[in-house]
């Protein structure tokens, strides 16, 4: 009877035989065995670019996250930067994920920042790792790169899996949650649907989620311009429109100040109250003319919003901490048809 050893299972590694390593494997050698540097042996197999074996590991070792001893680098920087099976980025990913390897393991910071830095193609991660990258910090750079490693739907498909998956436990969702409406407001333009937002609403984040500073994801989603279609998401939600951040800023003062005319209009629909003043002693009226609504292009929602806002009782004569009012705004930002408009309203209200 033959007696096997890991010096057995090292030397069929090294020299690629991958019929004998998964023989030695099968009969119950430890695939946890490390050469003279502590590096485990099926690791090693990634690094020679033996793909069977290579595959092998993940159907072996029983910690695919797991560190060598020597280079105390994870499996999955391995596989990332040798990537000898040849397979898509989303495919490897998925692969890693499979067999327990996340981004979100808080006992293995590394994996969080492997993974990083494979969809950045940066090789240079943060020197403190106190804690691991958000998933904002994972996927949101990479819908920027000039040379994406992954497209919009590799990206929702990775995003859907790890969110099913359980990732998130352990990152702020809120953060990526104003990632999804970059990424949706600019799929948008392209004639897509907002898929981005639907999948993080669908696992569990919600308008009403705050963050550190008291800002609802309804506040920071209301900071955006962007279309109806997103708007309607959230608002089947149900969100609150009353609450207020730390700064006493209400959710109708961030759709002005962001010219978000879905949102504004729905908050005043329910009533919401108009001449709220915040810690700066400002109100939606105020935001909205001290914003960039005049710019080119965002005129006409601008002054729809500004009338939207008068009608239903905004007053053009509050005035914030720093002793301006709506009309001071506008004449220092040269918007001259807002002027008209709320030197009018002044007048009206004058005469009654």
């Amino acid at each position: 009877m033959n007696t096997y050893t890991k010096e057995d299972l090292k030397k069929a590694v090294v020299q690629g035989d991958s019929e004998r390593t998964k023989k030695l494997l099968k009969c119950g050698i430890s695939p946890n065995v490390t050469d003279e540097k502590g590096v485990h042996c099926l690791h090693l197999a990634w690094r020679r670019d033996h793909t069977e074996i290579a595959d092998l590991s993940f159907q072996y070792e029983t910690n695919a996250g797991g560190r060598e001893i020597g280079e105390k680098e994870s499996l999955l920087s391995i596989v990332l930067n040798n990537n000898p099976l040849r397979k898509s980025h989303l495919e490897i990913i998925k692969l890693l994920i499979q067999y327990g390897v996340t981004p979100d393991t808080a006992e293995d910071v590394d994996i969080g920042w492997s993974l990083r830095n494979y969809l950045l193609e940066d090789d240079n991660a943060p020197s403190s790792k106190e804690s691991e990258p958000s998933l904002s910090e994972l996927i949101e750079e990479n819908i920027y790169a000039d040379d994406p490693k992954l497209n919009d739907e590799e990206l929702l498909e990775l995003l859907e899996l790890l969110l099913q998956c359980g990732f998130g436990k352990n990152t702020n969702l809120l953060d990526f949650f104003v990632c999804s409406l970059f990424f949706d407001t600019n799929s948008i333009n392209y004639g897509c649907e907002p898929r981005c937002t639907s999948i993080l609403l669908k696992h569990g984040v919600t308008p009403n989620m705050t963050d550190e500073n008291g800002t609802t994801a309804f506040m920071h989603s209301a900071q955006f311009p962007f279309s109806g279609e997103i708007a309607d998401l959230l608002l089947e939600k149900e969100p609150n429109p009353l609450p207020k951040d730390k700064n006493d800023k209400t959710t109708l003062m961030y759709a002005s100040e962001g010219t978000n005319m879905g949102i504004a209009l729905k908050l005043l629909q329910r009533g919401v109250p108009v001449n709220a003043v915040d810690g700066l002693g400002k109100t939606a009226l105020i935001y909205l003319l001290q914003s960039d609504f005049y710019d080119e292009g965002c005129d006409d929602e601008g002054f729809q919003l500004l009338n939207a806002l008068l009608e239903n009782g905004a007053d053009p004569n509050i005035k914030d901490k720093e002793q301006k009012t709506a009309l001071m705004y506008a004449v220092e930002h040269n918007y001259k048809k807002a002027e008209e408009i709320l030197n009018n309203k002044i007048k009206t209200i004058e005469i009654s």
